[in-house]
Formats: C-alpha cells, structure tokens, sequence
C-alpha cells in the first residue's frame, strides 16, 4: 500500500501523521515529522521602525504591511556609523524561508559597497554577528547580492563567516523576493546548508555551505534596513520599500 499522508485540520496543528502500511511484513510503522508552516503576511505592527539619526528622513508605512526605509542623507552632527533606517521583528521564527514583495531603488554612486539596502534575517539582533542570510543591495555597484553570514564560524575569516554572491544589476522595478536554505546532516557534528536566492519565482544564486553550524535550529528575525556609512555622496531619491513578508518555518 502507498503511504498515506493525513494532515491534521486544526490551523495549530504543529505535526503531520505519516502512516507507512507494509503489505507484506504487516508492519505499520508511524513517523511524526513536523509540519512546514507559511504565516500570512506580517504585520508592520509587529516591527520596531527607526532610524538612529534625527533631522534625516523618516522612515514610515506605506500600508498596514509595507513599510518604506530612504537611505538617509548625511546628517552633521550625527556620531552614529552607519547612518541606518530600520524595520526589525518583534518575534523571531525558526524559518527556512522568507519572501517579500519590494523595491530596492538604488544607484551606483556610494563610497563603500556597505553602504547598502538590505531585507535578511538575522538570529542576532544586539551585536549583528551570529547567523543571518537575505538580500543586500551595493550602493557601491547597484548590484543585488544574495550573502550568508555565519557568527558561529569565525576560522576561516578570524570574524564571522560572510559570503556575498552577485544575483543582479538592480532595476529598481518591484518583484518578489525570495530566499531560503535546506539543511543536511553530513557527518560526525557537520551540516550542509544550500542557500537559494530567488527573484520573481526563478533562481538567481545558489550556495553550499559545510560547517558545523545547523542553520535550522535557529529561530531568526526578519530584517529590512538602509546603512549609509559615511558622507561624500548623495542619496537622495535612493530608499527600500519591502511589505508582504512572508516566513515559511517550524517550530
């Protein structure tokens, strides 16, 4: 017999019941496994939106679900590096995928290709060093960069392991985005994490990455934000607009 596949009707319901019937042996062997689960859209009014310089541009919503981040001018006066306008989760979610329906409106006309617009998640919210992957755009170049930062390696690089993989030249035009990661236990206390980045349903990047780090037993927030790092450029007409955020996750 086939196996059959019952899901449970309750919106709560956090398990699939997987009943496996062996014809031949008579064995019923039943397998819990847990159930990916994609939220609704979320709610601005679940995200703490800021900017961390006052007498720029205020970041604001656009709607009850969408919210639109300026990179901010330079402000004399203001100590703070980088300059940023921010949308961050009030709750964190153990995802392997998020999506967003956005606009990154950019131009190559920054100094340093930090100075950037960015929607990830990220599992570190104080010191931004541990676990995050997503989107950043260069401001350096316009180009969209999908990139995996892993605060649990810090090795190879002698600081958290990063790694940015062009998807491409920026068109300022609205699309969905999407990015998520399968994890695979490899051997011994390694795991392999395959990062995809996706923009309107077709893949951009790909990435493998070996390590002991599981990204799948991290609960991460979503992120939308706008860094500018220093004065010498202008940024006006330049902002994020990033709403519909989806995650799909576990729990």
């Amino acid at each position: 017999m086939c196996p059959f596949w019952r899901p449970l009707n309750s919106l709560d319901a956090q398990k699939l019941l997987v009943k496996e019937m062996h014809r031949m042996s008579g064995l019923v062997v039943l397998i819990t496994i847990l159930a990916l689960q994609q939220l609704p859209y979320l709610p601005m009014s679940g995200f703490t939106i800021d900017t961390n310089c006052s007498g720029g541009i205020s970041p604001h919503l656009v709607d009850a679900y969408t919210v639109y981040l300026p990179v901010e001018p330079f402000i004399p006066g203001c100590t703070a590096v980088p300059i940023v306008a921010e949308a961050i989760s009030k709750t964190a979610y153990k995802l392997s995928k998020f999506s967003f329906i956005g606009t990154f409106k950019g131009a190559a006309v920054a100094l340093n290709s930090f100075d950037e617009e960015d929607v990830f998640v990220a599992d570190n919210i104080i010191g931004w060093d541990g676990q995050e992957f997503g989107f950043r755009l260069s401001l350096l170049d316009n180009v969209l960069y999908g990139y995996v930062q892993d605060g649990a390696n810090t090795v190879t690089q002698k600081k958290p392991f990063f790694y940015s993989l062009m998807l491409m030249t920026n068109d300022g035009e609205q699309h969905v985005f999407t990015a998520q990661f399968k994890t695979t236990h490899t051997f011994k206390n390694y795991f392999t994490n395959i990062f995809t980045w996706l923009v309107d349903g077709q893949t951009k990047g790909s990435f493998s990455y070996t390590w002991s780090t599981n990204f799948a037993s991290f609960k991460f927030y979503p992120v939308a934000t706008t860094h500018r790092q220093e004065s010498g450029w202008t940024s006006t007409g330049l902002y994020l607009v990033a709403g519909d955020v989806e995650v799909t996750y576990t729990q």
